[in-house]
């Protein structure tokens, strides 16, 4: 091999190992990118749960439904995927009267990595009404749900459509993220923000339904706490 030639090949070399190294580095860089990308995660059960805790987390969370969208909380049931998937979220709120809520939780006890279930409708004064299920049956399950828990047969399971019931919502969400944020002002901030948003707005409704009609007909029985 005469110089020249020998010179060109170690050239070649050389770039083919300068190529090779900046590709792992930009390989490296984007996972390191990725990585520093990736949200903590929470879950919840229905929609206007994650509207909630998005007015207090904003975009430092990814808030991630349960409930797929255009399905129904009366006959939907969760995949055995999305049940394994909880344990990516850190906390997993749910308002505890909804029928597909009580699965969820049994469900998840046999996961190696369970969140924290947190029942975000813990101390709302419940009305009787049409008990919101599936089709499924869990009385029988009823010897594995933690202590305490349990599903409101009865009763009217639109608790969250109520500014004095969405307070006590709040409060619950909002427990749960500062415990697990001691130090985030930001968060206590949204959530005065929040408290007061929904104090005027209890404010207003209370002033329309001073001049309301008596009854009522509507075609889905859900505005029994707020018309209480």
């Amino acid at each position: 091999m005469n110089k020249s030639k020998f010179l060109s090949f170690s050239k070649l070399r050389c770039v083919a190992v300068f190529v090779f190294v900046a590709a792992l580095t930009l390989t490296s860089c984007v996972e390191g990118a990725k990585k520093a990308e990736t949200k903590r995660q929470i879950a919840v059960t229905i929609p206007p749960l994650q509207g909630l805790v998005e007015r207090i987390v904003c975009d430092d969370f990814e808030v991630v439904c349960i409930l797929p969208s255009g399905s129904t909380p009366e006959n939907y049931s969760p995949t055995t995927r999305q049940i394994a998937s909880l344990s990516d979220s850190e906390s997993v709120f749910y308002l505890g009267t909804i029928g597909f809520e009580q699965e969820i939780v049994e469900r998840a006890e046999n996961e190696q990595n369970k969140p924290r279930f947190v029942n975000v409708g813990e101390g709302v004064e419940l009305i009787s009404g049409s008990c919101c299920t599936h089709s499924h049956d869990h009385d029988h399950h009823a010897h594995n749900r933690p202590e305490g828990e349990h599903h409101h047969h009865g009763t009217d399971p639109h608790i969250w459509l109520a500014p004095s019931s969405l307070e006590v919502i709040v409060d619950n969400i909002a427990e749960e993220i500062l415990e697990q944020n001691p130090d985030s002002t930001k968060y206590y901030a949204h959530y005065e923000q929040l408290k007061a948003t929904l104090q005027q707005r209890k404010e207003r409704y209370r002033e329309l339904l001073v001049t309301a009609p008596k009854a009522v007909l509507i075609y889905h029985p859900a505005l029994g706490y707020l018309a209480g």
